[in-house]
């Protein structure tokens, strides 16, 4: 490769297919183009795009987009443009964009566990925080001059900012202008709402190349952005607020807001009931009647359609004026009336636009049970395609991207280039296993007797041989559950630890779980049992012997429920003969890769990769894989000591 590509290269050594993944980002940012590219783990995605894109970036006087899923992910990328700089002695100013749970100074407002909430306290308060009025005429100039010398994450900012009284989160955005490299997450780039007040207003996205890393969640992160939800018991506190503050506003009749949000409140769950689904999702839009869902509302009141519209809004009014009052009073902006409101408003999007659907489910939850309320959308395609086609360039990239084609399908990617790259790693460092004739078909609660056996038997034959830690990745929590009793018995006689991964377990104590099972690896191993599509199995890096064996169990499908065949049956309109695969088929595939993909690394990495269940050996599912799974999978047979003895030859 020519030196002159490595201008921005920060070592002496490339590793396997990195000179051409610089060679490909190099021509995708000259050329102005869209590009989607899978590549595994170890190939060094994030310095190769970077060597290939920044050339042409700071030659043409643009602006690199860097859009991650965590914050771990994009202080990477400040890492490694630290890298560039100190190596290289390139001045590029760089930083990482925090929100505002994390950047604020006043503990009140960043403990603030509703993000809606935080945002709306921070806005209404702006006035008289004495951080905020301070940075307004601060003058980023000495700032700029640290940052030409070392690009900052956001923690980096948060602690100038703090020595110097400053708003975190407002110098952060007053950056924004003078910088090269601008990390962000997700929220920040595909929320409309949040990109404009923290980046369009700042810079402008014609003069921006995106690179989305591990993109393969772009699809379900902007349907949840587009998505509302709102418990019902909202609604009774709704009612309160209007007992409570009724002197906010001036009404002649606030009697009538009452009846209305009492009505909506018993005659919604009466519908759920008269469908005798209680404990299953009820789809309240029905397209039937031109006027769908003031047809749901007529059912809880005798109002006409201007009269709904209009109590709807006055109901949106009281309750801002209600959070106005309550940030002066209490420090929080928060009215339920206003949130109750807006997602009557946002409802109506579901009587003309095919994109949403309103369903209506039953939520057990330890105490007591409530329903809940959601505006789901099952299209990203009215937010993402905009933005590609106004941006100067774009590279999507992740490990797990197959079939190309349907990711840009699915995000709305016109004409995009296609890159798939093979395995960097040494064959002999790893090994992909199909076992036959072992399924999980029926889930948890219908799985045979005998198929439970012999899981728990394959599965003890792993634990047993494996130098190292285990992972157990199910397809479902009712998998997990079904087996975990079990094999908690098998692993307790093989002297070895279980951790056992919960629904719902908060983000710290599954930290220290992991924390905790990782220590394992060189004191005779342990097993984490958890599920696909999990923080685990997804979020986590299990480099060495913190994960040697990765067993994947079952295929990780949606459950069937309303909702998945509701999106099934949207994307059947949307690409004829494909609604299956691109709803159901594919999003599993990935969910399987990604957790197969936690045992290998790193290129000195070593593991065993095994598929336990025998869709995985089938075309139709396989092909859906990445490259380097499924060109090396190898089928075993599921008769008794067969699959211990391939782990015992490979670890020896």
């Amino acid at each position: 490769m020519s030196s002159s590509l490595l201008t921005y290269f920060p070592y002496s050594n490339l590793r396997p297919h990195q000179d051409k993944l610089i060679l490909l980002s190099k021509n995708v940012i000259k050329n102005g183009l869209n590009a989607i590219i899978e590549a595994p783990t170890g190939i060094g995605k994030t310095l190769g795009i970077l060597a290939g894109v920044l050339p042409e970036l700071i030659t043409h006087d643009m602006k690199l987009l860097y859009v991650c899923r965590t914050h771990t992910q994009m202080t990477r990328v400040i890492e490694e443009l630290r890298a560039i700089v100190a190596k290289r002695g390139h001045h590029i100013k760089g930083i990482s964009i925090g929100g505002k749970h994390v950047m604020c100074l006043k503990s009140n407002v960043r403990n603030i566990p509703d993000a809606e909430i935080l945002n709306d306290t921070c806005n209404a308060i702006k006035k008289k925080c004495h951080f905020f009025q301070r940075t307004k005429g601060f003058n980023i100039e000495s700032l700029l001059d640290e940052l030409n010398k070392c690009p900052m994450t956001s923690q980096d900012v948060y602690k100038f900012s703090k020595m110097h009284g400053l708003c975190p989160f407002e110098l952060q955005k007053k950056l924004l202008p003078n910088m090269d490299v601008i990390t962000l997450s997700y929220q920040y780039f595909f929320n409309p709402i949040l990109r404009y007040y923290v980046i369009e207003r700042f810079i402008e996205l014609a003069n921006c190349f995106i690179i989305l890393d591990e993109a393969h969640n772009l699809p379900s992160i902007v349907k949840s952005i587009i998505s509302l939800k709102l418990k019902l018991s909202s609604i009774k506190n709704a009612l309160e607020e209007v007992q409570t503050y009724p002197h906010i506003v001036q009404l002649k009749n606030p009697e009538t807001i009452s009846d209305f949000l009492s009505n909506i409140y018993v005659k919604t769950i009466e519908y759920a009931r008269s469908k005798r689904r209680e404990n299953k999702e009820v789809k309240i839009t029905s397209r039937k009647e031109k006027d769908t869902f003031r047809s749901h509302i007529s059912l809880c009141t005798d109002l006409d359609k201007q009269g709904i519209n209009f109590l709807i809004d006055r109901i949106i009014a009281w309750g801002e004026r209600i959070r106005e009052y309550r940030a002066k009073s209490e420090n929080v902006a928060r009215s339920s009336l206003y949130r109750v409101g807006k997602f009557l408003k946002s409802m109506e999007k579901a009587v003309t636009d095919p994109v949403f659907e309103v369903i209506l489910k039953k939520q057990k939850l330890p105490s007591k049970e409530t329903y809940l309320l959601e505006l789901i959308s099952f299209d990203p395609r009215p937010i993402t395609q905009p933005l590609f086609d106004r941006v100067y360039g774009s590279i999507a990239m992740s490990g797990t991207m197959q079939p190309l084609n349907a990711f840009a399908d699915v995000v709305g990617l016109n004409t995009p280039l296609y890159e798939a790259f093979s395995s960097p790693y040494n064959t002999d460092n790893f090994l992909v296993l199909g076992v036959s004739k072992l399924h999980s078909k029926g889930g948890g609660r219908k799985m045979l007797l005998g198929m439970q056996n012999a899981y728990v038997d394959r599965l003890t034959e792993v634990i047993r041989n494996t130098d190292g830690n285990i992972g157990v990745f199910c397809a479902s929590y009712d998998i997990l559950s079904l087996l975990e009793t079990p094999l908690s018995k098998k692993v307790d006689e093989l002297g070895k630890f279980l951790f056992v991964e919960q629904a719902n377990m908060p983000s710290y104590l599954s930290e220290r779980m992991v924390g905790e099972f990782k220590k394992f690896g060189d004191l005779g191993g342990a097993v984490l049992l958890g599920v696909m599509g999990g923080r685990n199995s997804e979020g986590q890096d299990f480099p060495g012997r913190t994960m040697s064996s990765v067993c994947i169990v079952g295929v990780p499908f949606s459950q069937f429920n309303i909702r998945t065949k509701l999106e099934i049956q949207y994307y059947e309109r949307a690409f004829p003969r494909k609604g299956r695969l691109y709803a159901y088929i594919i999003p599993a595939m990935r969910r399987a890769a990604q957790a197969a993909g936690r045992v290998i690394r790193s290129l000195s990495d070593r593991g065993i990769i095994i598929f336990m269940d025998q869709r995985y050996l089938y075309r139709t599912y396989n092909r859906f894989l990445p490259l380097w799974l499924r060109e090396n999978m190898k089928q075993v047979n599921i008769k008794p000591g067969n699959l211990g003895k391939k782990v015992i030859s490979f670890f020896n």
